[in-house]
């Protein structure tokens, strides 16, 4: 539900284009470049990705809780303080790598996004529907796993300590990891608990670089795995809150889940029709004349 704050619909299209690509996956991918360059190393810091997977991976639950499920629907409650609006989320995602999510903001209209097959979509009331490429396709790619943590040795190729911190009341690893797109993502891990409790980073929209921080807790127990309940984004100068109200595993899917909607696919179709066009002429050219 949203109330008159002064807002127009661009502003509140920023926040959302950064603010979809992380609820399905929660933790997933992007680029954090560092906020103060460090000095250059006389020795290249020990690669700990595998160690730090392994560790992740039990204290959520352990590998084999995380492969037991196909399919995982999400639905949570958004509130954007500061412009005074709620919106419900859902998010779909199955191991198939599936990937559907959608934010309905009561006069402002819903805003979706999906990756199916090799399809990267966004369709919103701005825009209107668009295939995704690049940065932007990667991303929805990687946000399309149904448990980030097993794919870590896939999405990153490095990762080391940086030190600690404090959160709150809680003492914190700090880790720098670099994705396979070359880019720098933060993460602070519990010294206790080895959960994820924040994470820094910036996704790419057609809006440009959104710089995200990304608060996670109320972490509780579904089926044998740890899924956090409340997650606070900083975007910018801008707050999002999200509370989850109802998760659930192996669901029977929901169409528009599962399906590219139709404006996407016809956009979808004639680039493809585009591209056969463009490869005839070539074709025509190297065939024989048959004199």
């Amino acid at each position: 539900m949203s109330r008159a704050t002064g807002w127009n619909l661009d502003q509140v299209r920023a926040l959302i284009l950064g603010f979809l690509v992380l609820p399905c996956s929660v933790v997933s991918f992007a680029q954090d470049p560092p906020a103060n360059p460090e000095p250059t190393a006389k020795e290249e810091p020990e690669n700990v990705l595998k160690e730090l997977q392994v560790t992740l991976i039990e204290a959520v639950g352990g590998r084999e809780a995380l492969e037991k499920h196909g399919n995982r629907r999400m639905v949570a409650k958004v509130l954007i303080p500061d412009a005074a609006i709620e919106a419900k989320h859902v998010g779909f995602v199955s191991r198939k790598g599936t990937m559907w999510e959608s934010m309905t903001i009561e006069g402002y209209g819903d805003f979706q996004q999906g990756f199916h097959g090799d399809v990267a979509w966004s369709m919103d009331p701005i825009n209107g529907p668009r295939v995704l490429d690049g940065v932007e396709k990667e991303q929805l790619r990687r946000s399309s796993h149904l448990q980030p943590l097993l794919w870590f040795d896939k999405d990153y190729v490095f990762a080391s300590m940086s030190g600690t911190e404090k959160i709150g009341d809680m003492d914190c690893n700090v880790y720098k990891l670099k994705t396979t797109m070359d880019s720098e993502e933060t993460y602070w891990i519990d010294a206790k608990t080895n959960f994820i409790i924040q994470v820094a980073l910036t996704v790419e929209s057609i809006m440009g670089k959104i710089p995200m921080r990304i608060h996670m807790g109320d972490y509780k127990q579904l089926e044998g795995i740890w899924y956090p309940h409340a997650l606070e984004i900083q975007q910018g100068i801008q707050k999002i809150q999200m509370s989850i109200e109802n998760l659930e595993y192996d669901v029977e899917p929901e169409s528009a889940e599962i399906t590219v909607p139709a404006p996407v696919q016809t956009l979808v179709d004639r680039k493809k029709e585009s591209k056969e066009k463009e490869q005839k002429p070539e074709e025509t050219e190297s065939k024989p004349s048959g004199r």
